[in-house]
């Protein structure tokens, strides 16, 4: 269709007109109406009162015009009528002029207008045309009341309007129940204190007088109120001001909403929340525990198998404990891989913050993983960009541990090829400090959609992995746990068949700035390839020690303190260090090592922590306060116990020891921790005759078991608590694990004082005693 027919069409429409309504006695006036009108309306006329009600009624007119004065009913009586049929705008025409009569009629709201007689045609068209935008503006008030008032009743909302006295001057149905009203109209006029408790109603005045004042609304507030029939509710409120022509605060409007259920949802959500944190704290709690006292006996089978290798064995004994000494050794990273998983997920874990060369920790890194990478045909490398500080303040020993995982992990996944690892700064951080660490492999590559599964525990990209290369899945999770921990983040870029580039940043404080103007791969040297397992991870190192003015330096005995109470421990410790190379001392107490390290000179200093008369804590204590009163440089004090939590090594910090070992103890872990702490390298022959120490060994834990019984007896619980401890600590170095438990059970039940588990443990441990050998 063109548009030029539009017009065309347009024509040919029924002009719709508004209709005008004339009640007249005298049927020549009607016509000279009907004459001026009908060009504009549509215009209905009659002569009877009962006509035009009908027609009122039944068709939609727009303004009625009447005569004032006719027989039977009257104009006045007939717009009153009309009034409650129709919503018509009403004209009332009349020769008489009653002014009492058309002010009471326009006060009635019976008429919108007057016009007198003889009218004016322009003067009575110009009336009407008012009269009818009156009506279109009626029309358009009633469209906006009711909508408001479907607004008002049909949302379960608390809707209301107050003036600014905080009066109620309308309020919706729902509002009016909440407050125990019949109907709304019974709320006009009152305030919420008329219904709602002082406290609230207060708080709820205040806060309109504040609106009404600023002019500023206030927005989702979460409210706790009691209802009328005395139930307790939360609600969301927001009040806004009204303003008048004149842009004055002239009262409030306001909706509530009743969020109870949404509260009962976030707080069940938070209990969710609550109880999912919990079962995951408990069961890395439960994970700390079970690795540690595996770790325990699994420390006694390794020390076991290292002084049985030290024994004359013919090649399928050799062959067998090292099969013991491999497998162990695999075992015990797996333990103390949870360990460190659990304390991260549970917040234990607490970094450190030392000065430490990145060069030196990195090459000790790669000199770690060496062998394993020319075993299997591969190169391994390392660069450190120029603008990368030389020296760094932050926890080296979490760093090793993170460069260890990433660069087992690329050479346990990659045939041939290379492994690098390059260290720059963070071109995602502007920050000083922030460092990016990339290991890059020639590896199977991973999957785009695997990668950042990864990095969750007990996950590998391919199940089938588990089968061809072995693992748990748990080193990527604890080092993106403790990457979160320094506040860094991980990620890997991978494609399959073409190796990946596993990558994470940290903060570090600066301490000093590289020197070289450009990048410098740095070699390793290469060490000789050992069979040897790696010992297990018991040593918490502190500060490094100095050296005292007057000690026995290199080429002579090694002079040791060792402060034990317990007969066991002690016999095994001078089995350890039974050599020439060593010259050793014994304390049974901590009065008596204080006083023996004021008397003489010694390397070092074996603490047992808990003793009699003074612990190895005070002890400590009392010796570092000597040390400092005479200018003399710490002696090395190594605290031992059979407790291994973070709290314990802290307590040994604190007191000013300068390293914390667990029991039981391997010859090999004391042995490098005398080392690592003294003037050089220490040797001692395997001990010899070890088995012969047993049997007094398990005579002495009868006589502590007789001991505990008639302590718990007496209600001494403190003496099953102490000699359980030294129970604990000393059964799996003998060999023993089971006793190590019991020890355990035993301690903990004294600290509960019940009596009848330490009973029970006790009459256990004495049937395994009596066993045949």
């Amino acid at each position: 269709m063109t548009k030029d027919k539009l017009p065309m069409i347009k024509d040919k429409l029924p002009v719709i007109k508004d209709k005008l309504l004339i009640l007249d006695d005298e049927p020549r006036i009607l016509s000279s109406l009907q004459d001026l009108f009908e060009d504009d309306y549509e215009v209905l006329t009659t002569t009877d009162a009962g006509e035009a009600l009908r027609l009122a009624e039944e068709q939609e007119i727009v303004v009625v015009l009447t005569d004032e004065r006719m027989p039977g009913l009257n104009g006045h009586e007939f717009l009153e009528t009309v009034k409650e049929v129709s919503k018509a705008t009403r004209v009332m025409v009349s020769g008489y002029a009653d002014v009492n009569a058309v002010t009471q009629a326009v006060n009635r709201g019976q008429i919108f207008a007057y016009v007198a007689k003889p009218w004016n045609p322009l003067q009575l068209k110009g009336t009407v045309s008012a009269a009818m935008v009156h009506y279109r503006l009626n029309q358009a008030i009633d469209h906006e009341r009711e909508l408001l008032r479907v607004l008002m009743e049909g949302i379960p909302d608390l809707i209301y309007f107050k003036d600014a006295d905080s009066r109620f001057t309308r309020i919706n149905r729902e509002h009016a129940q909440a407050l125990g009203a019949a109907d709304p109209r019974e709320c006009v006029g009152k305030r919420d204190s008329d219904y709602l408790e002082p406290e609230y109603a207060s708080q709820s005045h205040s806060d309109e007088q504040e609106i009404v004042r600023s002019g500023k609304p206030l927005v989702d507030r979460t409210e706790r109120v009691r209802k009328a029939n005395g139930s307790l509710c939360w609600i969301s409120t927001t009040k806004v001001p009204v303003f008048d022509s004149n842009g004055v605060v002239s009262g409030i409007a306001g909706i509530s909403r009743d969020i109870t259920n949404l509260k009962k949802v976030e707080e069940n959500l938070q209990h969710a929340k609550q109880a999912a944190e919990s079962a995951n704290c408990a069961k890395s709690e439960f994970l700390a525990v079970m690795s540690h006292e595996i770790r325990t006996p699994m420390n006694a089978i390794l020390g076991m198998a290292d002084l049985l290798s030290k024994t004359v064995l013919d090649p399928e004994q050799r062959n067998y404990v090292g099969i013991f000494q491999r497998a162990g050794a695999k075992l015990l990273a797996l333990i103390n891989d949870i360990l460190d998983l659990s304390r991260v997920e549970s917040g234990h874990f607490e970094l450190d913050s030392i000065d430490f060369d990145l060069d030196a920790m990195l090459a000790k890194s790669i000199e770690v993983m060496l062998p394993r990478a020319r075993s299997s045909g591969l190169e391994l490398t390392w660069e450190i960009l120029p603008e990368v500080p030389l020296r760094l303040a932050g926890d080296p020993d979490r760093l090793h541990q993170i460069l260890l995982n990433l660069i087992g992990n690329a050479l346990k996944f990659t045939a041939k090829g290379c492994v690098s690892l390059r260290v720059a700064w963070d071109p995602c951080d502007g920050a000083a400090g922030a460092l990016r660490f990339s290991v890059t492999d020639t590896g199977i590559g991973i999957a785009p959609e695997k990668t950042e599964m990864i990095f969750s525990s007990f996950t590998q990209a391919d199940s089938s992995t588990t089968r061809n290369y072995g693992g748990t899945g748990l080193g990527l999770a604890i080092c993106k746990g403790l990457v979160d921990l320094m506040g860094g983040r991980v990620g890997c870029n991978s494609e399959v068949g073409k190796g990946s580039t596993f990558f994470f940043t940290a903060p570090f404080g600066l301490l000093l700035k590289r020197q070289h103007p450009s990048p410098i791969p740095s070699p390793i040297p290469s060490p000789i390839p050992s069979e040897t397992p790696a010992a297990p991870r018991n040593v918490d190192s502190l500060t490094p020690p100095v050296g005292r003015v007057g000690m026995a330096g290199k080429g002579t005995a090694t002079r040791v303190l060792v402060v034990e109470d317990c007969e066991d421990n002690l016999f095994l410790v001078k089995a350890y260090l039974n050599s020439p190379g060593f010259d050793l001392d014994v304390a049974r107490n901590g009065n008596v090592a204080v006083a023996k390290v004021i008397a003489g000179a010694f390397d070092m200093v074996l603490m047992d922590v808990q003793m009699p008369v003074m612990d190895g804590y005070s002890a400590t204590r009392a010796i570092r306060q000597w040390e400092k009163e005479k200018n003399l440089r710490p002696v090395p004090i190594l605290a031992l116990t059979a407790d291994a939590l973070k709290e314990d090594a802290q307590k040994s910090r604190d007191a000013g020891c300068t390293a914390f070992l667990s029991k039981p103890i391997s010859q090999a872990v004391l042995l490098d921790a005398i080392s690592r702490h003294t003037s050089g390298n220490v040797r001692a022959r395997p001990p010899e005759g070890i088995m012969a120490l047993v049997p007094q060994y398990l005579e002495n834990v009868r006589r502590n078991l007789n001991a505990i019984l008639s302590g718990i007896e007496r209600g001494d619980y403190e003496i099953a608590r102490s000699l359980g401890h030294r129970i604990k600590g000393s059964g799996a170095s003998y060999g023993f694990p089971e006793i190590t438990s019991a020890g355990a059970a035993v301690e903990r039940a004294a600290a509960d004082a019940d009596g009848e588990e330490i009973r029970r443990q006790i009459l256990d441990l004495a049937r395994y005693l009596d066993q045949p050998e």
